[in-house]
């Protein structure tokens, strides 16, 4: 507050509850590198990433996380004749 009372400064505690998360997890630096090392030096759809990785089919942590690869940059879409393949920037 200034002298004259013309405005005042409050500050609020946040709980960390609502705090953004901006740190992965061990296990998520984890998967990510198990999408790595099976897209290494390969071009992969995500059903053939998928089955690289022992699934059976695209699961939600599969999409989720490579949709956040992609757009931090980690990964990248390519068309591959009429499909869309994934691969790592500068690996091929």
């Amino acid at each position: 507050m200034d002298d004259n009372r013309t405005y005042l400064t409050v500050s609020i505690p946040i709980h960390s509850y609502f705090l953004p998360k901006s740190e992965s997890t061990p296990n998520e630096l984890e998967y990510r590198d198990r999408i790595l090392t099976a897209l290494n030096g390969k071009t992969l759809s995500m059903n053939e990433l998928a089955k690289a990785m022992g699934y059976k089919g695209i699961t939600a942590k599969l999409s989720t996380t490579v949709e956040k690869m992609l757009d931090i940059g980690a990964l990248e879409k390519v068309v591959v004749g009429a499909y869309v393949k994934l691969h790592i920037p500068g690996d091929i």
